[in-house]
Parts: structure tokens; sequence; C-alpha cells
């Protein structure tokens, strides 16, 4: 840590807007690359990823099936 505590205080700053910053251009990459289907209900999202992705492959929405 910096002794001088206005560095101290800008560095925390400088941290806290960077992390929120980073925060925010990874939920909106999620939501770029992401597909929602209407009435594709959503999977727990405690499971893996490939748990998620093969549960979703066994229950295609009923629009697919017609």
């Amino acid at each position: 840590m910096n002794k001088d505590p206005t560095i101290d205080r800008i560095l925390i700053t400088a941290a806290q807007k960077i992390t929120k910053d980073f925060s925010e251009v990874l939920e909106n990459d999620k939501c770029s690359r992401s597909i929602v289907i209407s009435g594709l209900e959503e999977t727990l999202q405690e499971l893996p990823p490939s748990e998620r992705q093969g549960i979703l492959k066994m229950k295609p929405p009923k629009c697919l099936t017609c």
C-alpha cells in the first residue's frame, strides 16, 4: 500500500472503477452472444455449462417439433 493517503484514495477509486467497467463489458459480451428462444425454459445456473447444454438439447421447444 501507498503511504500517502491521497494517492491511496486515488488508487482505490481507480481500482473500483476498473472492476465495475470490466464487469459491464463482460456482461455485455455475454448478452451479445446469447440466443433467446421463446418457450424454452432456462436451466439451473448451478449446473456446469456442458450439463446445461445437454439438458437443452433433450428439450427442444414446441415450435421446433411442429
